[in-house]
């Protein structure tokens, strides 16, 4: 019969409202870690207005609750990432179902793995990272192209607003005539 028992890491900050890590033994070893943000060791939030360093806390405090059930970051299978500033970013269900779809549309994928996580943030951009195993390097790799060019054909059919954009324009003639003016 499994067992389900509350875990935590030296380290990483235990709230009394929730667990953060949740173990399930017996035949295999399942964890479920919840509510992973950047602590100060006394509770307090870490690195406050610092998307990179909130970032880089909570996934500090995943490899912590990992480890210390004895996994590492490679037995990490999915991780689901909640962006509280809205106001820059294209809504993230639709382009992962998107990409669910594209692995579950392909044979190159094997099943195993596959999570889609948001890993940078800024006033300009939002960088996403697609995470996803093929039964060699070879395959892994043409994944990774098939992928990333059909996710960016999403965006451009769905939200071309979200894609960068930095042209300039210069009109042939005023071109010729401002180089050729002294």
């Amino acid at each position: 019969m499994a067992t389900i028992e509350k875990f935590g890491a030296p380290g990483v900050f235990e709230p009394a409202t929730y667990s953060q890590g949740i173990r399930v033994t017996q035949a295999q070893t399942i964890l479920f870690l919840s509510g992973q943000v950047a602590y100060t060791p006394d509770g307090g939030v870490a690195c406050r207005g610092d998307f990179k360093g909130q970032a880089r806390g909570a996934y500090e405090a995943i490899k912590a609750l990992v480890e210390s059930q004895g996994g590492t970051l490679a037995n990490v299978i999915k991780i689901t990432t909640y962006v509280t500033d809205m106001s820059y970013r294209v809504d993230l269900a639709p382009v992962r179902e998107e990409f669910h779809r594209i692995l579950k549309d392909t044979k190159l994928w094997n099943g195993r793995t596959a999570a889609f996580q948001v890993t940078d943030f800024t006033e300009r951009a939002m960088q996403l990272r697609a995470i996803m195993s093929a039964s060699n390097s070879s395959a892994a790799f043409d994944l990774r192209c098939l992928v990333r060019e059909r996710l960016i054909a999403f965006l451009q059919q769905n939200y071309p607003e979200s894609l960068p954009l930095n042209r300039a324009q210069l009109n042939v003639h005023d071109r010729e005539t401002s180089l050729f003016q002294k």
